[in-house]
């Protein structure tokens, strides 16, 4: 594969064009009926299975359509195929936004649990990374009362970062510190370390607990020891 993608397998044609190769013949050297091209190889009887190749997924076929004659004839030909993918646009700030605002209003907001998610698409590939978060706020009774979502500042580059900033938001939008539920382990272990801890030169989310940690007027053990995290 790595040979026919860079070149290194010559087809009949290209072969016979080489004076040095003394081999006029152009034609197929398997069949020997037409020119032994690169597209002659999909569908040449001296090594097309019985029944034809197999024919691609619905899902691939979709792409092909969408695709120049020369881009499906590099992939037909050499499997390559270029795509153009937008990366994600660079963000100094986070962003938040209310998909369904709760009623601060409402008593059942005070014995709300807040329920919060972070996550990273495309980490392998740095210039296309991407984090975000989600938050949903439901009752004791079990009733819906907001959701939301955003994305943290683009120096929260990993799933970690983007969970530490979802706590927060869910901090910076509450009164006072709600009952949390989250996922991510890390951050209960982190709060019940204490500030000096979590506020250490080595931690990697130093730079968002140093937030979190304003809001708590430097207790962080009192989101663990009081049960609020989980």
């Amino acid at each position: 594969m790595s040979s026919a993608m860079n070149g290194g397998q010559w087809p009949q044609v290209r072969k016979a064009q080489v004076a040095n190769f003394k081999d006029t013949s152009n034609l197929c050297q398997l069949c020997l009926k037409e020119a032994g091209t690169l597209q002659h190889r999909a569908h040449c009887i001296g090594i097309r299975p019985e029944g034809g190749w197999p024919k691609p997924p619905k899902a691939a076929e979709l792409v092909r359509t969408k695709l120049s004659e020369d881009r499906a004839r590099l992939l037909d030909t050499r499997a390559l195929l270029t795509v153009r993918v937008p990366a994600p646009v660079a963000r100094q700030d986070g962003h938040f936004e209310w998909l369904r605002a709760p009623d601060l209003n409402n008593p059942a907001i005070d014995e709300a649990t807040w329920y919060f998610d972070g996550s990273m698409l495309d980490g392998k590939v740095d210039l296309l990374r991407a984090t975000g978060f989600g938050i949903a706020i439901t009752s004791s009774g079990g009733d819906l009362l907001g959701t939301a979502r955003g994305t943290p500042p683009q120096w929260c580059s990993t799933a970690a970062a983007a969970e530490a900033w979802a706590l927060l938001e869910v901090l910076r939008l509450s009164p006072s510190p709600p009952r949390m539920r989250t996922d991510c382990l890390s951050l209960v272990k982190t709060a019940k370390q204490g500030a000096e801890a979590a506020l250490a030169p080595s931690r990697q989310l130093g730079r968002i607990w140093v937030c979190i940690a304003n809001i708590l007027v430097g207790d962080l053990t009192t989101l663990e020891r009081t049960n609020l995290l989980v």
